[in-house]
């Protein structure tokens, strides 16, 4: 892959690779400063960035000014954070929330919409009757709390992505100051032998630590008030989410449990986590899922109805260890799954409501990368190269996802896996192609902006056939990666269909960063098609 290699460091965070030619049409993006052979990368605002206070972390980052200057911010190369060349690592610096970083108004004719104030029990799962037509909709939920603040962009704080990082966890947990880990992974993980790498490292280091595997699977609002209750018993001052989506999200949303001292019930939803959780180190050993930089983790109802976000600044993790090696062992399936939920995440996030030019840089540069080495991981699961490619780019769309968020695709299938326990990433692919094309129907334009990052040439000029050809590729991909993508393949009964459209047609938030929002006859259409 043109600029980047197993271990080298990347243009989007350090390194000697050159910045990608996302970055070079990206809009006002900032330097790349020099020092001694190492970069970091600076995103320009149109505000001033808020002044930050970061921990030294050992001499491993060096800071100049601490107050940006007036006007734009970080135009002084001695005012950047910048790393010492005899650093080993790579990290992608950024301050964890709050107080967020301003990035002022998404542009448009109409500026940026304001959400409206919080409401205590904001509307996560869905209880509002759809309304008849997608015009409609539209203006019926224009006013709801939007989740995603296009005016702010939070990531976690130290992301060290590197074939090899994991050996640095001891150093990680150093940097948070934790005297106990607690490990919350899966069976499977043990069954593969990263578990007791990962304990092995720990023991090594002298860390203490006691070990929760849970079953794999999307985890269930009681299996995580087990572990919040087993964590808060163990004396652990520092959790680890070791695997999928499912482990991470379980240690995050247990952690902040612990913290606030609350059953998972009571964090449901958007804001109701209202104290940090206990320190967390996140270590994704799937590309897909992007637990580890994104704020927003998902609990499953105990009844199986439905799929359910937990949102708060306090979820995103302290760090992200982000080590390609850990997804060798990825049987292909796995991959496919996991890879494709990372492609959802880049092609919603650039069609959100909330997308602004930084996410759509980070989602532009994601797609690429995913199409080039998703479907040579999941042919050559030994490719440590195409493994490194797709844990990046499903790491960058893991930043738009957390600033701009997903759409209906993502609606509809957390209904098809909360109900059938479809994996996540399978569910996305079932629901992918069929509400591209209602996008395109709805709302040609928008669909035909995923044209050029796709690599649609621009000899295809026209909106529809533009529209048309970005969907083409979206459909080539799954069928290299040999997803079946009929529901009742998953055990979904046709009897299902109307109550699946009417819990998707009611998902709100993700309704509302839809491009085109779809009503309930429009889905049962949709998913009926696709039975």
């Amino acid at each position: 892959m043109p600029g980047f290699a197993p271990g080298a460091q990347f243009g989007l965070a350090v390194g000697g690779a050159p910045a990608s030619a996302g970055l070079e049409r990206g809009g006002r993006i900032g330097k790349l400063a020099q020092r001694g052979g190492r970069a970091a990368l600076f995103i320009l605002t149109q505000g001033r960035i808020e002044s930050r206070t970061h921990r030294d972390h050992g001499g491993h980052c060096q800071k100049g000014n601490q107050q940006p200057r007036g006007g734009r911010a970080w135009e002084d190369r001695d005012s950047q954070w910048v790393l010492p060349a005899e650093r080993e690592s790579q990290r992608i610096f950024s301050p964890r929330p709050p107080p967020p970083i301003r990035i002022g108004s998404r542009g448009g004719a109409a500026g940026r919409r304001k959400p409206a104030p919080a409401k205590k029990s904001a509307n996560i799962s869905g209880v509002t009757p759809a309304t008849e037509s997608s015009a409609q909709r539209t203006t019926a939920i224009r006013g709801f709390f939007m989740a995603v603040d296009p005016a702010v962009f939070r990531t976690t704080k130290i992301v060290d992505f590197e074939a090899g990082a994991i050996g640095r966890l001891a150093e990680e947990f150093g940097y948070l100051g934790g005297s106990k880990a607690f490990v919350v992974t899966d069976q499977g993980l043990r069954q593969a032998g990263i578990v007791d790498r990962v304990e092995s490292l720990l023991a090594e280091a002298g860390i203490p630590f006691q070990t929760r595997e849970n079953p794999a699977q999307e985890p269930p609002a009681s299996l995580i008030n087990a572990t919040a209750d087993e964590i808060a018993g163990s004396g652990a001052d520092v959790v680890i989410g070791l695997g999928g989506g499912s482990s991470m999200d379980t240690a995050q949303i247990a952690g902040c449990a612990v913290a606030n001292g609350k059953r998972v019930e009571q964090l449901i939803g958007v804001n109701e986590v209202t104290r940090p959780g206990l320190p967390n180190i996140s270590i994704p050993t799937t590309a897909g899922t992007a637990s580890e930089v994104t704020g927003n983790a998902v609990v499953v109802m105990d009844d199986s109805s439905n799929k359910v976000p937990v949102i708060s600044p306090h979820i995103y993790p302290d760090v992200a260890i982000v080590d390609p090696e850990l997804t060798l062992g990825l049987p292909p399936a796995v991959t496919a799954a996991s890879g494709i939920d990372a492609f959802c995440h880049a092609t919603e996030s650039y069609l959100s409501s909330n997308a602004t030019v930084q996410t759509k840089m980070f989602a532009r540069e994601a797609m690429g990368l995913i199409l080039q080495n998703l479907p040579r991981a999941y042919r050559t699961g030994s490719d440590i190269e195409a493994r490194s490619g797709q844990m990046l780019g499903a790491l960058l769309a893991g930043y738009t996802l957390a600033n701009a968020g997903v759409t209906i695709i993502h609606a509809a299938a957390h209904v098809i896996g909360a109900r059938y326990k479809v994996p996540h990433g399978i569910a996305n692919a079932i629901c992918l192609v069929p509400i591209f094309k209602f996008y395109a129907r709805t709302v040609p334009e928008r669909m035909a902006e995923l044209a050029g990052p796709l690599g649609i040439s621009d000899k295809i000029a026209a909106t529809t056939a533009r529209a048309d050809a970005a969907i083409g590729v979206v459909e080539q991909l799954v069928d290299d990666l040999e997803i079946e993508t009929r529901m009742s393949a998953y055990g979904v009964r046709m009897d299902d269909i109307d109550e699946m459209a009417r819990l998707t047609a009611d998902s709100e938030r993700l309704q509302l960063q839809s491009p085109a929002q779809a009503s309930f006859e429009e889905l049962q259409e949709m998913f009926r098609g696709i039975y």
